[in-house]
């Protein structure tokens, strides 16, 4: 670079190679151009996978009174709060107890990534990628519903509490 330019900066000014380089901010420019085409698809599909956590919801709040089961989010950003009340003494898992870890991990067991955030991993965190198909959004709704039927009838491997307790971070494990 120019030196004028270059004696101008301040210690820690100038940290990354890439950040203003005219390559770099066309490239980034263009990406923007391609999300906003897509976004009313990732609008579109994300009510749709809403809609089908709050079908969850409401079937496991008939069927399971002391399961909470509350969605929420916007778009691809999608979250799943899950609470017991007394199911799984047996397993060592207290009162009200935050399930959402270990619902995430048996999912990964099928082979669909759930993660679990929240200071108790309380909420399974749903974030798809943007391309993803209604077919898709399906199968994740399934292999939920598949295991939260099995937590339900007490069915959830004692390897699946192992790996939970071995694996998972915070305060819920």
């Amino acid at each position: 670079g120019k030196k004028e330019v270059i004696d101008s900066l301040e210690k820690g000014q100038h940290v990354f190679t890439f950040t203003g380089h005219p390559a770099t901010c066309a490239v980034a420019i263009k990406i923007v151009e391609e999300v906003k085409k897509i976004l009313p698809q990732i609008e579109e599909k994300g009510k749709y996978f809403l809609e089908q956590l709050n079908n969850i919801s409401r079937d496991l709040s008939t069927d399971f009174p002391n399961l909470v089961c509350q969605p929420r989010g916007k778009g691809f950003m999608l979250g799943l709060e899950l609470r017991d009340s007394y199911k799984n003494y047996d397993k060592g898992i207290s009162s009200v107890k935050p399930i959402a870890g270990l619902i995430g991990m048996r999912c990964i067991e099928y082979g669909i990534y759930m993660g679990f955030i929240g200071k108790q991993n309380e909420i399974i965190r749903i974030q798809p990628p943007y391309l993803v198909t209604l077919e898709q959004i399906d199968q994740v709704v399934e292999v939920l519903k598949k295991v939260l039927t099995e937590y339900t009838n007490n069915e959830i491997p004692d390897s699946t509490y192992k790996a939970y307790q071995k694996y998972a971070l915070g305060l819920g494990n």
